[in-house]
């Protein structure tokens, strides 16, 4: 079975912690000018020894790149090295046990990115874009959902009835393009050594800023070939396993009828459910579509995010200004009735085809707040999401609200506050509420404004034990105005980094409501038939090295928000930082 690292898909939105180490300084490439466009993710991967210059000091950039030339770069660029074993045989005949290649081209074969049903490989082979996307993907853990894209999510050379359109559709939203004509990906086009270190350049760099709203998501790690492990293998109740597979598939009396893919599954959710874990699941391929999706810049719906979380289905955080905010939801509801329905009982692809539905259309529900039942109806509207929203409030606060963080968001924080001309003020309001997360990279890119290089940004903490650092790059250019942040139960994941770092090293005053407590980590894995697990594997602490999982974020100063005034369009929590401004 093929196994990718996917750092992927939640409920709407996606991130992954994980940074790209900082960059070595290279040996002098003599035939490519240090203003080159493609010079960067060249230099990047000679630092890694991913590609070498030859012995006068040439890349030869515009030099053809062959089949196994481009699986070494592709999987030392990731870390692995050959472990010198004998058994490198691979079943081609043109691969000799012995040859500088056959180790490279055995662990494609592990990690199923190839297979060897033909006699020959051509490792000298040239490739071409398409062939060198179809294993740079799977090999940095990008994920590639089968379906037909629209023409507007492809480069402008490719059409959506193209075999692989998905492969390509999965390149231009994770911007893996060359930077010749980043519209067209000419697919046909011989690689070149160039071209190789920009695809792979790009292609780890988009898995680096992968991320998910179901947590903090841990860096892609080499595929490894399947093993089984003592412990499985030890373990008397395992033959069991295997006793009833043959018993049901020999002896059972319908076994005709019998789909083994299902009875797998079946296996898996049920190994999955007994960790306890709320936020480790199985998705099947026929459920991947309903459960892990991308919340897309503009959407027909309520404006909510919804966690399925030991057996409820319960509100993490509506967008601001949406129909599920204006409507009164609220981070914490338990999802009871959708339109009359009970849905207790029903599987996640039910309930959300519930709430899910045109601009114009009515929802109804019925959700447990505490103790009390509540009633809702709401209609459903176009969601327009903005990442940064800026302005000036009382002639000299800078207020900044973040409600989610994009790709973009470093872009949209960096324009609105010159914008602004943020130099001519000092007090700063930064709005995280109901902000669910996002993109870490870009939670990271904006800390920076408000940390001094070196400071702590968070830990994370993986399942040896294995504490890791994460630094802020500097240079702090706001650390110094006065600054409240706004916080509430709707805050999650990336924000509750942002609010816990900012809050740690003292550099504002948190206000408002405690935040959610998503401080988990996952590892989802995409498996060749686009199953998907998702693990927790560790968790992420604030500088002061606080686990918030459940227990959230606490505000400084705790304001609740006053719903009713809400409703008038007053805002208390807001009010209250700026009287203290």
């Amino acid at each position: 079975m093929k196994i990718k690292n996917l750092l992927s898909k939640s409920l709407f939105s996606v991130f992954l912690l994980g940074a790209l180490s900082p960059f070595a300084q290279a040996a002098t490439i003599n035939d490519v000018l240090i203003n080159d466009q493609q010079y960067e993710a060249i230099e990047d991967l000679i630092d890694n020894n991913a590609i070498t210059l030859d012995q006068l000091g040439n890349f030869r950039p515009n030099d053809p790149i062959n089949k196994v030339e481009f699986i070494k770069a592709a999987f030392t660029y990731l870390g692995f090295e050959p472990e010198g074993r004998l058994n490198n045989t691979t079943g081609f005949m043109d691969v000799p046990e012995n040859s500088w290649f056959a180790p490279y081209v055995k662990r494609a074969l592990e990690a199923r990115i190839i297979n060897n049903d033909e006699e020959t490989f051509n490792p000298g082979e040239s490739i071409n874009r398409q062939e060198a996307l179809l294993m740079a993907l799977p090999i940095y853990g990008i994920p590639t959902p089968f379906s037909q894209p629209e023409e507007d999510e492809l480069f402008t050379d490719i059409r959506p009835t193209r075999i692989f359109s998905y492969v390509f559709k999965a390149a231009k939203t994770n911007n893996i393009s060359f930077i010749e004509d980043e519209n067209r990906f000419v697919p046909s086009k011989i690689l070149t050594r160039a071209d190789a270190a920009e695809l792979l350049f790009k292609t780890k760099l988009a898995s680096s800023n992968l991320n998910s709203q179901g947590g903090v998501f841990i860096e892609s790690q080499p595929v490894k070939p399947i093993e089984i492990s003592d412990s499985l293998e030890n373990n008397p109740s395992f033959s069991n396993f295997v006793d009833t597979w043959n018993r049901i598939n020999t002896y059972y009396i319908d076994k005709d009828d019998l789909d083994k893919t299902e009875l797998i599954y079946g296996a898996i959710s049920g190994m999955v459910e007994k960790i306890d874990d709320p936020y480790s699941s199985f998705a099947t391929p026929e459920d991947i579509y309903n459960s892990f999706i991308y919340i897309p810049q503009n959407y027909e719906g309520i404006g909510a995010i919804i966690e399925f979380i030991e057996g409820e289905y319960i509100i993490q955080t509506t967008i601001n200004n949406s129909p599920a905010q204006r409507a009164g939801l609220l981070s914490g509801d338990v999802i009871i009735e959708i339109n009359g329905k009970n849905i207790q009982n029903l599987e996640e692809e039910n309930v959300f085809e519930l709430i899910q539905g045109k601009a114009g259309t009515t929802v109804t529900f019925k959700v447990k707040r505490n103790l009390e039942l509540l009633n809702f109806q709401i209609t459903r509207e176009k969601i327009d999401l903005k990442s940064i929203h800026g302005e000036i409030i009382e002639n000299d606060i800078l207020y900044i609200r973040i409600d989610q963080f994009t790709e973009n968001s470093l872009n949209e924080f960096k324009n609105t506050i010159e914008t602004l001309e943020y130099k001519n003020y000092s007090k700063l309001i930064l709005d995280l509420r109901n902000n669910p997360g996002g993109y870490l990279d870009s939670t990271r890119e904006i800390m920076n404004y408000f940390l001094q290089k070196g400071e702590t940004e968070f830990f994370t903490i993986d399942s040896d034990k294995i504490k890791r650092e994460f630094n802020s790059k500097g240079p702090g250019t706001l650390r110094d105005y006065e600054i409240i942040v706004l916080i509430n139960s709707g805050s999650a994941s990336a924000a509750e980094i942002l609010a816990g770092a900012l809050q740690d090293h003292g550099i504002a005053t948190v206000i408002g409501e405690t935040t959610f407590g998503k401080g988990s980590v996952q590892e989802l894995t995409e498996y060749d038939d686009q199953s998907v697990l998702k693990l927790t594997v560790g968790k992420w602490l604030t500088p002061n090295q606080n686990d918030i999982s459940g227990s959230g974020i606490a505000p400084d100063i705790e304001i609740k928000l006053d719903i009713t005034k809400q409703r008038t369009g007053e805002d208390n929590q807001l009010e209250e930082a700026i009287r203290r401004l």
